[in-house]
């Protein structure tokens, strides 16, 4: 999203004024939607370019969305496991990518919390 604002802040004045004031959303729809065309002016490559970040950024969001495999399976049994609750997605491919396909190779809440980073560190005194 920050690129695709980018390019309106650096877009020809009459693609940046009407795109400037629009909500994410509205902006990503309307950039989405553009057709294509010949790439022969800085408007046209602006344009080009919008879409062309646009169509990537609604495909990654419902790529993100659609639990496949691994993800799919294992997300009751760590919920069930840890207590919490649901966790974000990028906690979430992180903790996948950590215990992988064997979960029972971390033994203890503490492995867990040095492997994920969130251990408490000692401090000393004085």
């Amino acid at each position: 999203m920050v690129t695709l604002k980018q390019i309106v802040v650096h877009a020809p004045p009459s693609l940046r004024e009407a795109l400037q004031s629009l909500t994410d959303r509205e902006l990503l729809k309307r950039c989405a939607r553009r057709r294509p065309g010949s790439v022969d002016t800085p408007t046209a490559s602006a344009k080009h370019t919008l879409r062309s970040l646009a169509r990537r950024w609604v495909d990654l969001a419902d790529e993100i969305g659609t639990p496949t495999g691994i993800s799919r399976d294992s997300r009751p049994r760590r919920r069930r496991r840890s207590g919490t609750g649901s966790v974000g997605a990028d906690t979430g491919a992180e903790m996948l990518i950590i215990f992988g396909e064997d979960p029972d190779r971390i033994r203890s809440e503490a492995a867990s919390a040095k492997l994920c980073g969130a251990c408490r560190i000692p401090a000393r005194r004085g």
